[in-house]
C-alpha cells in the first residue's frame, strides 16, 4: 500500500512538471510574455524638460517657463537647435490647422486667434540669438553660445506666453474642457535628413518627437479637476489656485486636459491604475471599461505597458480621438447613447498608440501609416481578443474593408486618386483620402502579414519590432527588418506591394 502510494505521489509530481513545463513553454511563446520596457533605464540618457505652467481663465492664456536640459543625441555637431512653435499655427484664420468642411465644428463660435509669444532664451546661463521662423511661424531657431557635440548637454530657459483660442481641436478651450497640447517649445528631431521643422497641417497628426523626460508645474483654478500626462507628486492649493507637480519618464511628449465639471473613475490593472475622466453619463463607465481592457490586452498581445497611469478622458475634441504619453483624448460626443460601439473602438484605438508612437515612435509627417496602420490593426485584435473571431471578423470589416472602400466614391471624395499607403500626409488632399488609404488599406495590410505569417510568427516579429525601437524612433526599414528577422523569410515585396500598389 505505502509502494502505491509513492508512486502515485510520484506521478503525479510527474504531471506536476510537465504541465508546469507546457505552461512554460506556453508564456514564452504567447504574445505579450514579456515584462515591461524599462522606463528608469531609458530616462537615464535623455533630454529633461521643466515646464511652468499657469493657467488664466479670464484672459484665457497660458503663462509659460521652460528650463530645458537639452542632449545632442544625435552623431552630429550642432551651433543651432530648433524648436517647434505649433500654436503659431493658430494665429490666423488662413494658417488654423483644419480642413475647410470642418472649420464650424473646429470653431463653433467662429474663428479664435491663438499663439505663442517668446520673450526670453538663455543657453548656458546666456542670454542668445534667437528667431521664430518657418513658413507660419511653427519654428524657434535658438543660435548656441558653442558648439554642441554628440552626447552633450545645455542648459536653455525660455518664457513665453500662450493665447489660448477658442477652438475644440488638440489645442484650445471649449465649452467644457481646456485641451492643453502641443502648447509649449518643444525640441525638433534632428536625424539622418537633419532637423525636423515640418508644420502644422490640416489632415493627420504632423508630430515627429524624441523622448525626454518632464516635471511640469500646473496653476489652475482650484475648481478644475486635471487629467495630465505623468504621475502626480505633489499637490496644494491657496488663494483659489491649485499648484500640481508632475513627473513623467521617458515620455514622448506632454499633455493636459482640465475641466471644472470631470467626474472621476479608476480601475487597477497590472501595476497600472486606469482614468476615466468625463461628465455624467453611464458611458463614462463604458469608457473606463473599454480603457482597462485594451491595457489588459496589449499588455498581453505586445509588451507591459511601463507606466503607472493612463487617462481616457472626454473632452471637447470633434476629431474623435487622439493620443498623448498616458493619456487620451476623446471627443464627448462619443459619449452619447447610441454611441457605444464607436466609444469602444476609438477608445481601444488611441491606447493602442501608447504602444505604436508613443513607446514606438515614428515620423507621422513622412510615414503616417507606420503608427496608425499598426494601430489600426490592433484596434481589430481588441476585439478578437475580448469578444472572439465573429466580432473581429465585423471590426475587420468595419473599420478596415469598408474605410478602405469608401475610395469607391470617387475624385470628389478622394481628389488625388491615389490608393499608395506610403507618402507623406502633405500629399493627403483630405482627411477622408488620409482615413481610408492609411488607417484602412494600411490596417488590412498588418493584418495580411499576420494571416500569411501564422500566428506564432506575427507577434514574435511585432514583439522584435518593439523591441528593437522601444523609446526610439522607427522607420519603414526598422519594420521590413523586424519582420525578416523574426521570421526568417524576407517580406519587403508583400509589405511594398500593399504600400506602394493600388488594389486590384
Amino acid at each position: 500500500m505505502k509502494g502505491l502510494k509513492e508512486m502515485n505521489r510520484r506521478r503525479w509530481s510527474y504531471l506536476a512538471l510537465a504541465i508546469a513545463a507546457l505552461i512554460l513553454i506556453g508564456v514564452c511563446f504567447w504574445p505579450g510574455a514579456k515584462p515591461a520596457p524599462n522606463v528608469d533605464k531609458a530616462s537615464k540618457d535623455l533630454s529633461n524638460y521643466e515646464l511652468s505652467l499657469s493657467l488664466d481663465t479670464v484672459t484665457q492664456t497660458l503663462s509659460g517657463r521652460l528650463r530645458l536640459d537639452y542632449v545632442n543625441g544625435a552623431m552630429a555637431q550642432m551651433d543651432t537647435l530648433y524648436f517647434h512653435l505649433y500654436p503659431n499655427a493658430f494665429a490666423k484664420a488662413e494658417t488654423a490647422p483644419f480642413p475647410e468642411n470642418e472649420w464650424s465644428l473646429a470653431y463653433p463660435k467662429g474663428f479664435s486667434p491663438g499663439g505663442i509669444k517668446i520673450s526670453r532664451v538663455t543657453a548656458g546661463g546666456q542670454p542668445v540669438v534667437y528667431a521664430v521662423e518657418g513658413e507660419i511661424n511653427t519654428n524657434l531657431k535658438v543660435v548656441l553660445p558653442a558648439v554642441l557635440t554628440h552626447g552633450e548637454r545645455i542648459t536653455l530657459e525660455m518664457d513665453y506666453i500662450v493665447q489660448l483660442p477658442h477652438c475644440e481641436g488638440r489645442f484650445g478651450y471649449g465649452t467644457d474642457t481646456y485641451n492643453l497640447a502641443n502648447c509649449y517649445p518643444i525640441a525638433c528631431v534632428y536625424d539622418e535628413n537633419g532637423w525636423n521643422r515640418d508644420p502644422y497641417t490640416a489632415v493627420g497628426d504632423p508630430f515627429y518627437s524624441d523622448m525626454a523626460n518632464y516635471r511640469v508645474i500646473f496653476s489652475a483654478p482650484e475648481s478644475m479637476v486635471v487629467a495630465a500626462t505623468g504621475d502626480l507628486t505633489k499637490e496644494e492649493s491657496r488663494q483659489g489656485v491649485t499648484i500640481r507637480t508632475y513627473e513623467a519618464k521617458a515620455v514622448r511628449d506632454y499633455a493636459i486636459v482640465g475641466s471644472e465639471k470631470f467626474q472621476r473613475l479608476e480601475r487597477r490593472v497590472g501595476k497600472t491604475t486606469v482614468y476615466a475622466y468625463g461628465f455624467t453619463g453611464e458611458n463614462l463607465e463604458r469608457a473606463l471599461d473599454a480603457g482597462a481592457a485594451a491595457l489588459r490586452i496589449y499588455n498581453r498581445l505586445f509588451a507591459t505597458y511601463p507606466y503607472r497611469q493612463l487617462s481616457v478622458v472626454e473632452a471637447n475634441f470633434y476629431i474623435g480621438g487622439m493620443e498623448f504619453p498616458n493619456l487620451v483624448m476623446i471627443d464627448t460626443s462619443l459619449y452619447g447613447p447610441g454611441n457605444e460601439d464607436w466609444l469602444e473602438m476609438v477608445v481601444a484605438h488611441e491606447v493602442a498608440h501608447q504602444w505604436w508612437y508613443q513607446l514606438v515612435g515614428n515620423n507621422e509627417v513622412k510615414e503616417p501609416w507606420l503608427d496608425e496602420a499598426l494601430t489600426q490593426a490592433s484596434t481589430v485584435l481588441y476585439f478578437g481578443e475580448r469578444y472572439g473571431k465573429a466580432r473581429e471578423e465585423v471590426a475587420y470589416d468595419a473599420y478596415l474593408r469598408s474605410s478602405f472602400e469608401r475610395i469607391k466614391l470617387g475624385k470628389n471624395f478622394f481628389p488625388s486618386g491615389s490608393q499608395v499607403v506610403d507618402r507623406p500626409i502633405t500629399e493627403f488632399q483630405n482627411s477622408a483620402e488620409y482615413d481610408s488609404i492609411v488607417y484602412g488599406k494600411g490596417g488590412m495590410m498588418v493584418l495580411d502579414l499576420r494571416d500569411q505569417m501564422g500566428e506564432k510568427k506575427f507577434y514574435r516579429f511585432l514583439g522584435s519590432y518593439f523591441d528593437q525601437n522601444v523609446f526610439g524612433n522607427a522607420t519603414e526599414a526598422d519594420f521590413v527588418a523586424a519582420a525578416r528577422e523574426a521570421t526568417g523569410q524576407n517580406w519587403d515585396p508583400v509589405i511594398q506591394d500593399w504600400l506602394k500598389n493600388d488594389l486590384e
